[in-house]
């Protein structure tokens, strides 16, 4: 399927307003929600708030530490980060990836539960440190730490709560794109660093792991 990743939010409700979308394009009795659904309820909303989403559904404890949630996650931004890498418009997604589904009551409670701490980043959120987010080559940059931070989510799904440090620099780069903030940028790197601490923290024990399965 693809969808289209247009424009940008404004700073103002970039939260807020993408937690919205959501709500809106998921209207329904259907007691599961799809990735595909997911992804076409934010319409054009852009590569930025793709991220922060798929990103914050790992982060979020409600949602992330359902099984296969966080693989999948990392899959999905894999996937999203590959193709703005290479300059790919619309975001394509696999068939049995746009399938994967949870129960519509667990992701609707991991939205209301996210959307205070929205409405406070919303206030934090203003255009500022452009030269970290406002060129083409700066979110392409983004978008290969987001595509590598995904990928190493994925041996760190073994560790009980691995996957943490990447989830939350996913969801911040994200908003920095969608709210061409350079700070969050910052944060995003700075989550960078403490992945990979982590995963050479646990190298060993990851190594042990891999060799168990």
């Amino acid at each position: 399927m693809a969808q289209a990743v247009g424009g940008q939010a404004e700073h103002k409700d970039v939260l807020v307003g993408v937690l919205d979308d959501v709500q809106d394009g998921l209207n329904g009795k259907s007691k599961r929600i799809s990735v595909g659904e997911i992804v076409a309820s934010l319409n054009d909303r852009g590569f930025g708030a793709l991220c922060a989403v798929i990103g914050a559904l790992a982060a979020m404890p409600v949602i992330g530490a359902l099984p296969g949630v966080s693989i999948g996650s990392a899959i999905i931004v894999l996937l999203i980060a590959g193709q703005h890498v290479i300059g790919r418009r619309s975001v394509w997604i696999p068939k049995f990836v746009a399938n994967f589904s949870i129960e519509r009551a667990t992701f609707e409670k991991g939205l209301e539960s996210v959307r205070p701490y929205a409405k406070w980043l919303d206030g934090a959120i203003r255009p500022r440190l452009l030269w970290f987010v406002g060129g083409d080559t700066e979110r392409r940059l983004i978008a290969a730490a987001i595509g590598v931070l995904a990928l190493v989510m994925l041996p760190l799904a073994l560790i009980p709560w691995g996957v943490l440090p990447p989830a939350l620099a996913i969801p911040a780069f994200g908003i920095a794109i969608t709210g061409r903030d350079g700070l969050f940028a910052l944060i995003g790197y700075a989550f960078v660093a403490a992945t990979a601490y982590m995963l050479y923290a646990f190298s060993g024990v990851i190594a042990s792991l891999l060799q168990g399965l």
